[in-house]
């Protein structure tokens, strides 16, 4: 699957709290700023490692990421895997 920041947006409306709203990021590059908290964007990146098949110890060793495109870079680089949808992504972390 080639659009991650469709992958990143479903899996970071996950990691919202419920009772919040979550405005899905419009491309890699627009930074997380008031749309995701840095918990958030730990939980974020530790499940997209895991949809892409990343190892833990490899995941641990990413720079912290700014913004989605980031991330894209490091998983791009490491993954072992790719979700064929999303809804397969979304299945992979529940």
């Amino acid at each position: 699957m080639s659009n991650f920041l469709e992958v990143f947006n479903a899996v970071a409306r996950t990691t919202v709290p419920p009772q919040s709203t979550y405005e899905p990021l419009a491309s890699l590059d627009q930074p997380f700023g008031d749309s995701l908290d840095s918990l958030e964007v730990l939980m974020t990146s530790v499940f997209l490692a895991e949809i892409y098949g990343i190892p833990e110890e490899v995941a641990k060793e990413f720079a912290p990421p700014v913004c989605p495109g980031d991330m894209w870079r490091d998983i791009e680089q490491h993954k072992t895997r790719e979700p064929a949808s999303v809804e397969v992504a979304l299945e992979m972390v529940k």
